[in-house]
């Protein structure tokens, strides 16, 4: 009986050595070339810093991806440990019925040992983790990405939100400890999106308004041609163009109001 456990102990010593499900530290080799041909190569960590707006977001969505593929990878890991204890589990039931005290001894064992990895290394909460992570960055590149010709927050501070969440990962990997956000920071957070949305909208029909009134200086000049109406529609002009400076700065607040609310899910 012995002498036949040996191999089964061995297994069991492998199986819950595993080293690739350690969580330490957060896989981000080659985030580029790997995302494209999914290959290990042991070069620079992470993506380069974006020098502009619009390559932050483009990273935003690398990140996103390449999270979404940890986590999958993780939840597949999960899933196969859990497979493996249901079939270790129902051969030694089989073993049992069939007379063999040890092969069922033995199939309860391996039954029991095929989750260690998955207790020890806590592979559902690494999983949820860069799921959250994931989940944020895309939530930033949803209502980023229409704007990726115009009215971006600055660079810093899309460039710092994705520091911050690859910061909060990897201390929530390092810990094994679930993402928690801050609800009070997150409340914060969606009072000032709603702030900004309702001077966006505002700072909208404003400019609707003077869009109209410049269309009506232009009829009047055209039908009067006095210096009278020109007047009144270089006036008009004038005031439409800061009409739109005013609308874009809306627009460009509320869009970093919107990725400091979608940070706060994630970031405590």
């Amino acid at each position: 009986m012995t002498k036949r456990l040996l191999p089964v102990i061995y297994l069991i010593v492998l199986v819950t050595g595993c080293s690739s499900y350690r969580p330490l530290p957060v896989d981000e080799l080659n985030i580029d070339s790997r995302l494209t041909a999914y290959k290990t190569n042991h070069g620079s960590i992470g993506l380069s810093i974006a020098e502009n707006p619009q390559s932050s977001v483009t990273n935003m969505k690398k990140y996103s991806d390449w999270y979404l593929l940890k986590a999958t990878d993780l939840q597949e890991k999960l899933y196969k440990h859990s497979d493996y204890s249901l079939g270790f589990g129902v051969a030694g039931l089989i073993a049992g019925v069939a007379g063999s005290p040890e092969g069922a001894a033995i199939g309860a064992l391996l039954a029991s040992s095929s989750t260690i990895p998955a207790e020890r290394y806590s592979l559902a909460v690494q999983a949820q983790n860069y799921q959250k992570a994931s989940d944020t960055l895309n939530c930033m590149y949803r209502h980023l990405a229409p704007h990726k010709q115009g009215e971006l927050p600055r660079v810093e501070i899309l460039n710092d939100a994705i520091y911050q969440i690859r910061i909060q990962l990897r201390k929530l990997q390092s810990s094994i400890t679930l993402a928690d956000p801050d609800m009070e920071k997150l409340k914060n957070s969606l009072a000032t999106l709603m702030t900004k949305e309702k001077e966006r909208k505002e700072a909208r029909a404003q400019k609707d308004n003077e869009v109209a009134l410049l269309d009506l200086a232009k009829n009047q000049h055209n039908i009067s041609g006095d210096s009278k109406s020109k007047a009144t529609l270089d006036a008009a002009q004038v005031k439409l163009l800061g009409t739109k400076v005013n609308l874009e700065t809306k627009i460009r607040e509320q869009n970093e109001a919107q990725v400091r609310t979608c940070l706060a899910t994630f970031v405590s």
